[in-house]
């Protein structure tokens, strides 16, 4: 494997540090201590790349802890504690600053996430890293590698909003912040609740979230699980707002495929546990599962840290 980072993509670097580290390409790692698995997750967000200049220094506090709640919710975990790194320009100001410690607080409580410290230091741009520690049962960890042909593909929420909400900011000087597009962007929440009930179900397969995009969230459980998938995107969720910022049906299709930003769950279920499950979270079954080779072969073309350009 040679070449430049931004040749190679994100996905092949994962399988490149998991073939030094004997690690799994999931949303957590994973450490099983009795009767108990510890998920352990860890997410850095930058200025360049992940806050555009709309972005208020509250909404980047709460990104740092949605991120990473996310991934903790993806496999079923409850969230424990979180330890960040802060690395802000000097002439950040103190106000801002303050407000940026603020959104974290704001965030943490929401889900009940204690956040014990960290590090502080100078940066060139603003630079948030957190590490999460949550928790879950063993037996209710949910990978993603166990899709079986016949169980019927899912979604929380909706898809596509975060997307919109970047379509809007780029394309008008003055944005509503109040949107609820741009409210999806800039303050994503996280599905702790909702993966928490879907791992204690039994019904629930496999399981990811969709913060990269849905293509690259399909392939990963494609790839974990040696499984395809049939897709009806008409039954695909998506919030009215957002067909004031798509072109035609091709456009919305390409917008669900790649945009990231969606903090939602996609998971797998067992046919016969769907209507049991439904009492319980609220979901959409978007498809079903296939054999490897039968399904649509979905490229894979979200969010990728190393091909971003500016």
């Amino acid at each position: 494997m040679n070449g430049l980072l931004r040749d190679i993509g994100e996905r092949r670097l994962i399988e490149l540090v998991s073939s030094y580290f004997e690690t799994q390409e999931e949303d957590c790692a994973v450490v099983e201590l009795g009767g108990e698995c510890l998920l352990l997750t860890s997410d850095m967000l930058h200025e360049k790349s992940d806050f555009p200049p709309q972005m208020t220094p509250y909404q980047m506090g709460w990104s740092l802890v949605a991120v990473n709640l996310s991934d903790i919710a993806a496999m079923g975990g409850e969230p424990l504690f979180m330890v960040d790194a802060i690395g802000v320009p000097p002439e950040f100001s103190v106000e801002a600053f303050k407000e940026l410690l603020s959104g974290i607080h704001s965030c943490a409580l929401r889900f009940g996430l204690g956040v014990l410290g960290g590090d502080l230091d100078a940066h060139d741009e603003i630079t948030l890293t957190g590490f999460v520690l949550g928790v879950a049962r063993e037996g209710r960890v949910i990978r993603r590698s166990g899709a079986k042909v016949g169980d019927l593909l899912c979604i929380t929420g909706h898809l596509g909003s975060a997307g919109g909400g970047l379509r809007l900011i780029e394309r008008e000087k003055d944005v509503d912040l109040s949107d609820p597009l741009v409210k999806a962007l800039f303050e994503p929440v996280p599905r702790v609740k909702e993966g928490l009930k879907l791992s204690g179900s039994g019904f629930v397969t496999s399981m990811t979230d969709i913060s990269d995009g849905l293509s690259v969230s399909l392939a990963d459980l494609s790839r974990a699980s040696h499984v395809g998938f049939e897709i009806d995107w008409e039954r695909i969720p998506v919030r009215s707002e957002l067909f004031k910022v798509v072109e035609d049906a091709d456009d919305l299709r390409s917008l669900l495929l790649s945009a990231g930003g969606d903090y939602e769950l996609l998971f797998t279920v067992m046919p016969e546990g769907v209507n049991e499950l439904r009492q319980v979270v609220d979901f959409t079954v978007i498809g079903r599962v296939v054999e490897k080779n039968a399904g649509e072969r979905v490229v894979p073309s979200g969010y990728d840290h190393f091909k971003v350009e500016g």
